[in-house]
């Protein structure tokens, strides 16, 4: 749903490509305002683009460059859900240099990554990875691995309110467990493991682990969500 309010379905699809009706005109731009505090309009915007063909992508950035000019919100605001979906190097090139003629000072992240997770009876683990974007915007990396028995589904969500991963009772719902916060360090390990066990069967990664290697190639931030207990910890063999 439009959290701006006004901006149809059409609107949003089409990049504001009708723009020439006054009041689809002030729909679209009411939305772009939305999208730098509101995680529905920002989620909607990269979901809408990223349905869109290459010339519908190019004209929803077309779009941008012209209705931009005028309104009160950062380019960061508008332009990164855009990125977080888009796979085409000159595209996003063009995103970037975009993002980088930005005057405006860029839009901090809150906080750090952090992770949730729940261990199932036989050691599988389901986990959520977050990645901080700007603002209260994350990335996730929802998957399902063992250990020793290798990746079961990984799947990669481009946006997020970091707000809707803190449940009133404590858990986050996730493929039917209920994840609590955990240690990154610990997640990204033993998803680690689990990668390698794959390889040594000659199974290749899942393609959303992409955007999170950074994860696995550098000390992340220990950051967890707020206050709820950790899931169990794995015992550990001998």
């Amino acid at each position: 749903m439009c959290a701006a309010g006004d901006a149809d379905d059409d609107t949003v699809a089409r990049g504001g490509a009708s723009r020439a009706d006054p009041r689809a005109r002030a729909a679209w731009r009411s939305w772009l305002q939305a999208m730098a505090s509101d995680a529905d309009a920002a989620l909607s915007a990269a979901l809408a683009y990223r349905e869109l063909a290459a010339d519908g992508r190019v004209a929803w950035l077309d779009a941008l460059r012209e209705d931009i000019v005028g309104l009160d919100v950062p380019k960061v605001a508008v332009y990164a859900p855009l990125l977080a979906v888009e796979d085409d190097a000159d595209r996003r090139a063009a995103i970037e240099r975009a993002l980088d003629a930005d005057d405006d000072a860029p839009l901090p992240a809150a906080g750090g990554p952090c992770a949730l997770a729940a261990e199932e009876a036989d050691g599988t683990v389901v986990a959520v990875l977050a990645s901080p974007l700007y603002l209260a915007f994350v990335e996730l990396l929802v998957c399902r691995f063992h250990p020793d028995r290798g990746v079961a589904m990984a799947v990669h969500e481009p946006l997020i309110d970091r707000r809707a991963l803190t449940a009133d009772d404590g858990g986050f719902r996730c493929e039917g467990a209920k994840l609590s916060p955990a240690p990154l360090d610990d997640v990204v390990e033993g998803l680690a493991h689990a990668i390698l066990a794959d390889r040594r069967r000659g199974v290749a990664a899942p393609s959303a682990l992409e955007r999170f290697a950074h994860l696995f190639t550098a000390t992340p931030r220990r950051s967890a969500a707020p206050a709820a207990a950790a899931p169990p910890e794995r015992e550990q063999t001998e």
